[in-house]
């Protein structure tokens, strides 16, 4: 199962679930391109979703990538505050790395400090996205093709189920009715 975060807005949405089907996801009436945009993975208690992200007005879920950036020991304290680390978090990052170069009998001067960001998403809000889906969701064309292919039409299945549970409720309310006449 797939989990789609929908934005709303530009700062509310709703997350559902739905399934990946030919490299698109649809939810209600949307239908969102998710074809090559790697997902992140959420942890719940029984298994590991995939979250994929959506504005309601594009047809392409928002991407991200991992940014690296080399920092200095003397800086590390600095870029954690300016990230909003609290000053526990913060302690607890220094512990863990006085821990690792005692069992590593070794001084880390310089870190890799790893950021997950989104790449520039191209929510440009236009009437195409909702044009496409009109233009795909147009199914009496389907049927066109067919016609112009030459192919026959008969009676779907659907069809003839209705059509049969049509004769079978008259015909058990005309016997009911010839058994009410009869009493």
């Amino acid at each position: 199962m797939t989990r789609v975060l929908i934005l709303d807005t530009d700062y509310s949405g709703e997350i559902k679930k739905c399934r990946v089907k030919d490299g698109n996801i649809i939810v209600g009436d949307k239908e969102f391109v998710v074809d090559g945009i790697r997902p992140l993975r959420v942890k719940s208690f029984f298994n590991v979703d995939d979250l994929y992200l959506c504005k309601w007005d594009t047809l392409v879920a928002s991407d991200f990538e991992v940014k690296e950036e080399e920092i200095d020991r003397n800086e590390l304290e600095k870029k954690l505050k300016r990230e909003g680390y609290s000053e526990n978090e913060i302690g607890y990052i220094k512990k863990e790395i006085e821990k690792h170069e005692k069992e590593h009998k070794q001084v880390i001067r310089k870190f890799i400090y790893k950021k997950l960001q989104p790449i520039e998403p191209k929510w440009v809000k236009t009437k195409l996205p909702s044009l496409l889906r009109d233009t795909a969701d147009m199914r009496f064309l389907r049927t066109m093709r067919g016609y112009a292919e030459g192919k026959s039409f008969g009676m779907s299945i659907g069809r003839i189920g209705l059509f049969a549970f049509i004769i079978i409720f008259f015909a058990i309310f005309i016997i009911s009715m010839a058994l009410e006449t009869v009493k």
